[in-house]
């Protein structure tokens, strides 16, 4: 559910981690969720202009349950709906040339605490030299425009998708900014309504890079209050050596798999590298105990994330699902045999239930571990539930 291709860095505001996890395993679904709604007849009014949804003095007959958008080929159509599936309105979030063709991506959330979720639109990509994809968003009771935010570098094209959560439990939903498709690779920010510098830095390395102690000196200077690092396990246990070494004490959250035994092997001189460093991760040896004693018995080593992710897929999802087409074909399988199989297919299996949507996409549990005292703890198990904000 992640792209390992780029490594990235990020100084970020207060922010609990569980969200920003969730957000990231959403960042790699491209296609704009497009609910079966009940649609007005003439269709409703689209307003082009981004200032008022909404007649200004206005406001909506009721609150706003969910938003789409539209993919990228398509103009910037933000389509807003009520809990019964009724679609209230559309409207053109982005209005430049290159916005006609770029397509938008939606969510809605309370920002402002007033108990009405708002409205918010990530721009899709545009052409380089075009400005930085930007994020914007509205009340969600008046349709009054708040504030337009550009959330990564001032060269990033790429679009940016966008989800919310109460990170800190104040009442108010953080804004949740992952890079578009061609962004180098799946990566979060969090931002509160009313400011646009949710970050104090943010760094880009190759994969399998030796040192990055000149780029923690350098961030390290704009004192932030924690970090979040992306990249591969192995490239984590480097870092982890590296960040001792210049002397740096700062509150870590990964997306870096520091839960599978790979990365303590790899840091087992010196276990208090990664004491307290939290990540979020679709499997952990702690929630598949029998698995991982039965991989040990048998390879005489230690099961890995990706590993223990591909067996399931393939034991607990694949497999049931060949037998369910076999037996639906009269003792034979075909490509859309087993194509219908998956689509009807639930199983429970120890990462949480596995049942795909409209869309191919199913959404296994996240856990939310801890290094303490040189081991993995598991702080929280969460279902990832398709379109919570």
């Amino acid at each position: 559910m992640h792209d390992h291709t780029n490594g990235r860095v990020a100084w970020a505001m207060r922010a609990s981690f569980p969200i920003i996890a969730a957000a990231l395993a959403a960042c790699s679904d491209d296609t704009p969720t497009q609910p079966k709604a009940n649609l007005p007849a003439t269709g409703p009014a689209k307003p082009s202009a981004v200032i008022h949804i909404i007649p200004e003095g206005t406001t909506f007959p009721t609150k706003i349950a969910f938003a789409t958008g539209n993919p990228a080929g398509k103009e910037a159509m933000v389509k807003l709906y009520d809990k019964d599936g009724n679609q209230i309105t559309s409207f053109l979030a982005f209005g430049s040339y290159a916005d006609f063709s770029a397509g938008v991506d939606a969510a809605v959330g309370d920002v402002n605490g007033d108990g009405w979720p708002d409205i918010i639109a990530g721009e899709g990509a545009t052409p380089p030299g075009t400005p930085s994809s930007k994020i914007s968003i509205w009340d969600g009771k008046t349709g009054t425009w708040l504030q337009t935010i550009t959330p990564f570098a001032g060269t990033f094209t790429n679009g940016v998708r966008v989800a919310a959560g109460d990170l800190d439990g104040d009442g108010k939903e953080e804004i949740l900014a992952c890079t578009g498709p061609g962004g180098g690779g799946n990566h979060v920010l969090a931002l509160r309504l009313g400011s646009s510098t949710p970050v104090t830095g943010t760094e880009y390395f190759a994969r399998g890079a030796a040192d990055y102690r000149p780029l923690l000196t350098k961030l390290r200077q704009d004192n932030p209050e924690g970090l979040l690092y992306i990249a591969t396990a192995i490239d984590s246990a480097i870092f982890a050596r590296q960040l001792r070494e210049v002397g740096w004490k700062v509150p870590v959250f990964t997306r870096s798999d520091i839960a599978s035994p790979e990365f303590l092997r790899a840091i087992q001189d010196d276990l208090s590298l990664a004491e307290g460093w939290t990540d979020g991760t679709l499997w952990a040896p702690d929630v598949d105990a029998a698995f991982v004693k039965r991989y040990e018995e048998k390879w005489s080593s230690s099961a890995v994330t990706h590993g223990a992710l591909g067996y399931h897929a393939v034991k607990g999802v694949l497999a049931p699902a060949i037998a369910r087409a076999a037996a639906d074909g009269g003792g034979k399988v075909t490509r859309q045999g087993l194509r219908d199989a998956l689509a009807k297919i639930e199983v429970q299996t120890p990462i949480g239930a596995i049942k795909f949507d409209e869309h191919n996409q199913a959404y296994p549990n996240l856990f939310i571990v801890q290094i303490q005292g040189g081991k993995t703890k598991v702080l929280r198990e969460m279902a990832v539930v398709k379109g919570a904000p």
